[in-house]
């Protein structure tokens, strides 16, 4: 593992759940934290957000020959 660089984990849909996950916030005060149910590039219902709308589309790398 390399050490020094900073690294950020998130899911791709919203999880409504995780606003009242104890473990969602670290070092958090306890409580509902409404901020951490809504990282993901899509809605819970599946639909992208804005953000997502406007990624363009992945390509694949050419075979090669």
């Amino acid at each position: 593992m390399q050490r020094g660089h900073a690294f950020a984990y998130f899911g791709a849909f919203d999880a409504p759940w995780r606003a009242y996950d104890a473990l969602a916030a670290p070092g958090a005060p306890p409580g509902v934290h409404p901020e951490e149910a809504h990282w993901g590039l899509y809605h819970a219902g599946r639909e992208p957000k804005q953000a997502a709308r406007e990624l363009p589309p992945l390509t694949s790398p050419p075979s090669p020959p």
